[in-house]
């Protein structure tokens, strides 16, 4: 998981399949947004940390922006639709 500078969201990226020792390659990935967690940057130096706590059921967040530290389902979350045709430049050819 990471956080989207462009609008401070949780996204979440899932490789579904080995691409080798090296390999830079992440261009077939299944990415899950989570709009409802609001990331917000901290001042300079502050880091901004995530963990993962119970056998990796939850995820735990810092914000140092908001000054709190919030917990996220690593199992939540819903399929929303394919992007494949709406961003076919982030996308690779299946």
């Amino acid at each position: 998981a990471t956080g989207d500078k462009t609008n401070g969201q949780l996204v979440r990226f899932d490789f579904q399949q080995p691409h080798g020792p090296g390999s830079m390659d992440h261009t077939v990935a299944s990415v899950r947004r989570f709009p409802e967690v609001n990331l917000t940057r901290g001042e300079l130096g502050v880091h901004a940390g995530m963990a993962v706590r119970g056998g990796a059921e939850e995820l735990l967040i810092a914000i140092p922006g908001a000054g709190r530290v919030v917990s996220v389902g690593t199992r939540s979350g819903s399929y929303a639709r394919t992007a494949r045709e709406e961003f076919p430049i982030f996308s690779s050819r299946l």
